[in-house]
């Protein structure tokens, strides 16, 4: 039995997801683990090695698995497939409704989960104090445990949502605190 997440959806085209946004996973992977033998592949290889695509039953064309049109995916696909799917940042203000906010369905961006991650994680941790550190070795260091601790936190609740269920994945950044 393979997971949830791997099921092909053979109602779908490899058209559902933003290939601009798949190029920047690439570009983030190989910032990462620059010599990540999948950094060179052919864009439906490696969305086959991501297990983003997958074919029906080992054979035909490539459609998107659950996983890869949640990732990468145009909102208003993903919605074919999970009814309810919804993201949403707000920068909460003192006596507004909020300061700066990033939704899934606006249209400015593909509204998949990758893309909304990129877009959101420098507004949740920007808030965060930076103190100059250094490693062992004199490096600067940029991450704080705090900072960290964000990152988990909102990669967790991005990853873990049950995207069949009635509620999105909120995300709220008051002066003094964060909720997830």
């Amino acid at each position: 039995v393979s997971p949830l997440d791997a099921l092909v959806l053979e109602e779908f085209s490899l058209e559902a997801l933003d290939k601009e946004v798949v190029e920047r996973f690439r570009a983030t992977l190989e910032a990462v683990r620059p010599n990540h033998p999948w950094i060179t592949l052919a864009y439906e290889d490696f969305l086959l090695k991501l297990n983003a695509v997958g074919r029906c039953q080992g054979e035909g064309a490539l459609h998107p698995t659950r996983a890869g049109l949640l990732m990468f995916g145009y909102e208003y696909e993903i919605v074919r497939e999970y009814p309810d799917y919804f993201l949403d940042y707000r920068e909460m203000g003192d006596g507004t409704r909020w300061l700066d906010r990033v939704v899934s369905n606006d249209g400015t961006r593909s509204g998949g989960v990758f893309d909304f991650w990129t877009t959101v994680l420098p507004r949740l941790t920007a808030g965060v104090k930076r103190p100059f550190m250094l490693s062992e070795t004199l490096q600067r260091i940029e991450d704080t445990d705090m900072q960290a601790a964000l990152r988990e936190a909102f990669v967790n609740a991005l990853v873990h949502a049950d995207y069949y269920g009635r509620r999105g994945v909120v995300a709220l950044r008051f002066s003094d605190q964060v909720q997830i």
